[in-house]
């Protein structure tokens, strides 16, 4: 059963989507995730709305193709010139997630459904279905990467409502969509689909200083935890060179163990390369990387240990009185002295009795790394070490 039939109101806005609500779904469409795990989420949000109308039976016996439409139905929009540029915008996407991810993920997502997408009574989609065919053949695409076209020309959010107002007015993504609808121009067909990723591709590199690096990345940047995610990008802009800017996604992962277990996961489903940061503690779980490691991909270890190491005691009391400044504020009396650092031990074990001392309770670690960032501003203070790394990472490629 279609689900025209299905999802039908006498209301000129039949689904009372709110903009937080359409805002929340689309913006799945631009968190780099592989296409097997990004579309499941998405449908249990689809589903979750469709059932203030639809009963649980009837949604339950919706094929994935009738669910595409649905998903149409409750965030697309009717406007038939609109609709040119959603698909377009929507399949340019899909083309970009062939670039970035392997084909097992698309292999992964289409397990089952090739039955479901062989016929429907709604209008264009035979037009739509020889579309994707010919875009697939063009370049060279795999039957379920063919498919993933075909469910991005039928499953299309209205694009064009990010030119409107609403929560998305100050994220740089909805802004790139903004541009990018200005410079589309035709409508997509398999002839000139090299020309509309063309434009795509302009717009991006003109909008790339804004846009964060985990918006279409060309790397991925595995570190152990929330110190790392702070202090490494902005060591990086210290020595002006933006993470961002070049398409590095850094992701914590939450210790050594984690980031080996996301680089072997990352590794068979992504095509980009991954770079992975350890401290110099964990030699085991870095053999187990190395042992791993495509061509493509690099491992970098910290030397000195722990990345509270790298830094010398006099930077190290600076850090700590920033700390003061930031997170005790007039509890403190007295700033902490080069004395009391001393020269015992690493960096890390002297913090660590520097906050029990003091009655801090444990080493905040997020908040030193806090500190690290209104201490360390200038490139002739970055660790030598972290210096050669983040030059190592941020390097063209």
């Amino acid at each position: 059963m279609s689900t025209n039939k299905l999802f039908q109101s006498p209301s000129n806005e039949p689904h009372n989507l709110s903009a937080e609500d359409f805002w929340l779904t689309v913006q799945r469409f631009l968190i780099f995730e592989e296409p097997s795990s990004r579309w499941p989420k998405i449908r249990k949000g689809l589903l979750r709305t469709a059932s203030k109308r639809l009963s649980a039976s009837v949604l339950g016996k919706l094929t994935p193709l009738e669910q595409d439409y649905l998903f149409f139905d409750i965030y697309g929009t009717t406007d038939e010139k609109s609709n040119s540029i959603n698909r377009t915008i929507n399949v340019l996407f899909a083309l970009k997630d062939f670039q970035k991810f392997q084909r097992i993920t698309f292999d992964m997502w289409a397990v089952g459904l090739k039955d479901f997408y062989l016929q429907s009574d709604r209008p264009n989609f035979r037009k739509l279905a020889n579309l994707a065919k010919g875009i697939a053949a063009s370049n060279n695409l795999a039957p379920s990467q063919e498919l993933w076209l075909l469910h991005s020309f039928i499953a299309v959010p209205d694009w064009t409502a990010l030119t409107s107002s609403g929560p998305w007015v100050n994220d740089e993504r909805a802004q790139f969509v903004q541009k990018l609808i200005g410079h589309l121009g035709s409508e997509l067909t398999a002839e000139n689909v090299s020309e509309l990723l063309r434009r795509f591709n302009l717009e991006e590199e003109s909008a790339r200083t804004k846009l964060p690096g985990g918006f279409l990345p060309e790397r991925i940047l595995l570190v152990e935890g929330p110190t790392e995610q702070i202090v490494i990008p902005h060591l990086a802009r210290c020595l002006n060179l933006d993470f961002d800017a070049r398409r590095i996604m850094l992701v914590p992962s939450g210790g050594a163990n984690q980031v080996l277990r996301r680089y072997l996961n990352y590794r068979e489903l992504v095509s980009i390369p991954i770079q992975c940061l350890l401290d110099g503690d964990v030699a085991q779980y870095a053999e187990a990387i190395s042992e791993h490691l495509r061509d493509q991909d690099e491992l970098f270890s910290l030397d000195s240990g722990e990345i509270e190491d790298v830094f010398s005691r006099e930077q190290l009391t600076r850090i700590a009185n920033s700390y003061i400044q930031l997170h005790k504020g007039s509890s403190v009396d007295a700033p902490i002295l080069i004395d009391e650092i001393g020269e015992e031990a690493s960096n890390k074990e002297v913090l660590e009795r520097l906050w029990r001392r003091r009655n801090w309770g444990s080493f905040d670690k997020i908040g030193f790394a806090q500190a690290t960032t209104k201490s360390i501003t200038q490139a002739s203070e970055v660790p030598g070490e972290l210096r050669q790394i983040i030059e190592k990472i941020a390097k063209d490629g």
